[in-house]
C-alpha cells in the first residue's frame, strides 16, 4: 500500500502492537498450563517484555473456567478436557464443539 510521507510520520505507528494485546488469551494460557511452565499463567506473562493486561488475563482464565478447560481451583489446573483443547490448533470453544 502506498501511503504519503505526512501519513507515514505523522499517522501511522512505528512499530505494531504485540500480538499478546491484539488477541485473545485463552490458547496462551492453555499452552502454560499443559506445558507447565512458571507458577501460574498470571505470573508466566507478566515476566514477558510486554506483559498483558491483567484483566486480558483474567478474562481468558474466566472464559477457560466456563468452558470447563480447568477447574475452579485457585491454581486453575488443568482437567481431562483442558488436556484435550490445548492439543487442538482451534479456539476452545470450538474446540469443545469438536
Amino acid at each position: 500500500a502506498l501511503f504519503t510521507a505526512h501519513r507515514a510520520g505523522a499517522l501511522m505507528r512505528h512499530h505494531q502492537v504485540p500480538e499478546m494485546h491484539r488477541v485473545p488469551l485463552t490458547e496462551v494460557v492453555l499452552q502454560i498450563k499443559k506445558l507447565g511452565v512458571g507458577e501460574s499463567a498470571e505470573a508466566f506473562l507478566a515476566g514477558s517484555l510486554e506483559p498483558p493486561a491483567v484483566a486480558a488475563v483474567a478474562a481468558a482464565l474466566g472464559t477457560l473456567r466456563e468452558v470447563g478447560a480447568i477447574d475452579a481451583t485457585e491454581a486453575g489446573d488443568l482437567t481431562p478436557l483442558g488436556h484435550h483443547l490445548a492439543s487442538l490448533p482451534v479456539d476452545c470453544r470450538v474446540a469443545k464443539m469438536l
